[in-house]
């Protein structure tokens, strides 16, 4: 989802409502839904406050015009005003219902508190069916985006809720956003210039268990500089993740998250150069024409193995440094994390 698209689908949409008088949400909501792969309630909530834009204009212009009949648009805002009202809090209660009681997964849209950023962090939670049904706790998997990439891709473009929706072992995914306030593309690390790897890590950690019904068992993937993320995140906190499974990634500091940073810096951030016999059981993928991707993942084994960090090696993909990669490995790693699953690449 780039901000260009966003800006087409737009003009698109305002157009049409600004010609028909066409209500925007019959229009931009599936849109957003449909072509880039936000929640349902993130496309409601979106669209509201796009579509008060585009009514306003509409409504100005009309206004100009002399096709105003305020007498009647005050008697409708008489009803539609305290309504609208009424509805969202109808709306936000069904809402919670039906995440509690639902048979298919379930997309959140959130935002958590950052101390170490002085800001709120989106994130993306895909609750599993019957979440929250019978007082069950689960185990989350994080799901890190690459890059260019984001939340929505990494939820929507794997295929998550549909994924977690046939597992026959429940758990919660969590998809932080790992865009840098400094550098945009932060690797999920910790850096001099901003702390990325505190924010999605203990951080985001913090939120989830104490906001959803966690049992405390974590698990961690990403692709390409999430997969990086994914080997990463267990050494700044050693024992927090039971298991990784980096797809596409590296293992070592490098630009333009670590450009300019010490070799201090450089050091704590590269993940091959803090395995140990305590890390986590580890799974990695890549595609099989991925060269660089290939040779990154046999030398992290090799540093494994030398220590007697537990892994099952490299598994490859058919393709290169793609999509077609990854939804193949993202069931191969959520197997590995969920064996009674039935989730295999």
């Amino acid at each position: 989802m780039t901000g260009l698209e966003l800006i087409l689908a737009g003009l698109l949409v305002g157009v049409l409502v600004g010609a028909t008088g066409m209500g925007a949400g019959s229009l931009m909501a599936p849109v957003l839904i449909s072509m880039f792969s936000v929640s349902a309630v993130a496309a409601v909530g979106t669209d509201l406050l796009y579509s008060a834009g585009t009514k306003l204009v509409g409504g100005a212009r009309h206004w100009t015009l002399r096709t105003v009949n305020v007498e009647i648009a005050l008697w409708m805002a008489a009803g539609s005003v305290p309504a609208a009202v009424l509805g969202v809090f109808a709306s936000t209660t069904f809402i919670s219902t039906a995440a509690s009681g639902s048979s298919v997964a379930q997309v959140i849209e959130a935002t958590y508190p950052s101390a170490a950023l002085h800001s709120n962090r989106r994130v993306m939670v895909v609750l599993p069916p019957g979440y929250g049904r019978s007082g069950q706790r689960y185990p989350v998997v994080e799901m890190l985006h690459g890059v260019p990439g984001g939340l929505e891709e990494a939820i929507g473009g794997l295929n998550m809720a549909p994924l977690s929706s046939q597992s026959k072992t429940p758990f919660i995914v969590v998809a932080p956003d790992g865009t840098g306030s400094a550098v945009c593309e932060s690797d999920f690390a910790n850096t001099s210039s901003q702390p990325m790897g505190t924010v999605t890590g203990p951080a985001l950690r913090q939120w989830v268990d104490a906001h959803y019904s966690t049992n405390g068992t974590w698990d961690v993937t990403g692709l390409s500089a999430g997969g990086y993320g994914a080997a990463y995140l267990p050494t700044l906190s050693p024992g927090a993740y039971q298991a990784a499974c980096p797809m596409s990634g590296f293992f070592t500091a490098e630009p333009p998250a670590f450009a300019g940073q010490s070799a201090a810096v450089k050091q704590a951030g590269s993940p091959i150069l803090h395995v140990s016999a305590g890390g986590p059981r580890t799974l990695l993928v890549a595609g099989s024409s991925d060269q660089e991707s290939v040779d990154q993942a046999r030398r992290y084994i090799s540093a494994m193995n030398a220590v007697g960090e537990p892994n099952s090696g490299l598994t490859t993909n058919p393709g290169a440094h793609d999509l077609p990669v990854w939804t193949t490995g993202i069931k191969q790693c959520l197997g590995y994390f969920f064996p009674a699953s039935g989730l295999h690449g």
